[in-house]
């Protein structure tokens, strides 16, 4: 009787017990999420240790229900109409709340297998050529199915070269520090032609057409702009300015229209009617870091002097009365970086990043939207009419047609 009694108190006095105090603690971690870019309307799994703590899923500002939670995984499923950007989870333990920026899969590219080009020109949606460089060797590759395949149409034996696209069959490449060669058959054929005086650097070539180009070329202190009329034979001084040529770059070329900046003077040197006039105005703005520009027209200039390790600067519009606008974009992990700029009209257009994210506008940067392509890292971009060409690091190339 005294046993039964007994058991009777313990069972008694442990029914007593709160059953919060004998709860094994959890300690939520999460150790992974699934591999990015992912697509919009996909699932997304995190894996870790006790996730099941009661977590809240917030993506761009919106809560998420997930439709599975375990206490080692949480699947669920990522809004069909989604953009890139913050993931928050929160746990009922808050000091193990976390986040992490996913990446959202941009939809409507063409990808195929290409070497990683540091230039890329296309003169047709299907034809087009890229220079690859390999140790001390320079390839110029070649396309007639917009990318899907390539041919090797020339091979220098040096990485400092320049490559000038007239046409599917006439181009230009610079061989050596004042020396270029042409092609007028699609590279079956080389012509070499001593472009300048021995000691003269060429640091940028651009053609308007088969029989008129220019050289942005240096000398000691000087740089110097030259102009051939036939085809390359005969190179005239057009332009010569007071600063040295590490100092001078081409930002905008289209017909009789060159722009360059003074890096030194931070001043724009241009002139509209090929060379025979010019002039000189300030930027107006100072850059942090080297400028990426894209020229819709004189009143709606768009530049970036986003630093590629630690995106400080900014991007800026330059409005109708001459000053510069800055423009918010979505944050984004720091070592992104800008490469390029391109506005296809004066709304719409793209800002792409070195790793990969492509942000969208159509309301002249009001409002962005940011995705990613299947990529790591991005070589070089270059863009025909609506179309946009992009080479990778690690052998892909991409296109896609902008609506």
């Amino acid at each position: 009787m005294r046993k039964i009694i007994t058991l009777l108190l313990v069972a008694t006095l442990w029914s007593c017990v709160d059953n919060d105090e004998v709860e094994t603690p959890k300690y939520p971690t999460v150790d992974k999420i699934t591999e990015e870019p992912i697509a919009a309307g996909s699932t997304l799994t995190i894996t870790g240790r006790d996730v099941d703590d009661d977590p809240v899923f917030i993506f761009n500002g919106e809560k998420i229900t997930p439709f599975s939670i375990k206490s080692s995984s949480v699947t669920l499923r990522i809004p069909e109409e989604a953009m890139s950007g913050k993931l928050e989870i929160k746990f009922k333990q808050e000091e193990y709340n976390t986040q992490f920026f996913l990446k959202i899969l941009d939809k409507g590219w063409s990808s195929s297998r290409a070497p990683s080009y540091s230039q890329i020109k296309f003169i047709s949606p299907l034809v087009g050529f890229g220079r690859k460089v390999d140790g001390t060797f320079n390839y110029i590759n070649k396309t007639v199915d917009g990318g899907l395949t390539w041919v090797n149409v020339s091979k220098e034996t040096t990485s400092n070269s320049l490559l000038g696209v007239v046409s599917e069959n006439v181009m230009y490449v610079k061989i050596a520090s004042n020396k270029i060669k042409k092609t007028v058959d699609g590279g079956v054929s080389w012509e070499e032609k001593e472009a300048l005086s021995i000691g003269t650097i060429i640091k940028e070539m651009f053609f308007k057409n088969e029989e008129e180009g220019f050289l942005l070329a240096g000398r000691l202190d000087k740089s110097y702009i030259y102009k051939t009329e036939d085809g390359g034979n005969t190179w005239i001084l057009k332009k010569e300015i007071d600063t040295a040529f590490y100092y001078m770059k081409l930002i905008h070329f289209e017909a009789n229209n060159i722009k360059l900046l003074n890096e030194e003077s931070n001043t724009i040197v241009s002139t509209i009617d090929g060379a025979n006039t010019w002039e000189e105005e300030e930027l107006g703005i100072t850059p942090t870091y080297t400028p990426i520009f894209d020229f819709v027209n004189e009143d709606n200039v768009w530049m970036s002097m986003i630093d590629r390790v630690d995106w400080t600067g900014g991007l800026f519009n330059k409005v109708s009365n001459g000053s510069w606008k800055k423009i918010e974009l979505p944050k984004v992990p720091s070592y992104e970086g800008i490469l390029n700029v391109t506005f296809f009209d004066e709304n719409k257009g793209c800002v792409l990043t070195k790793r990969g994210g492509i942000f969208y506008t159509n309301d002249r940067g009001d409002t962005w939207r940011l995705f990613y392509l299947n990529t790591e890292i991005i070589c070089s971009v270059t863009q025909l009419g609506n179309k946009l060409y992009v080479s990778g690091f690690y052998g892909d190339f991409h296109t896609k047609i902008i609506n």
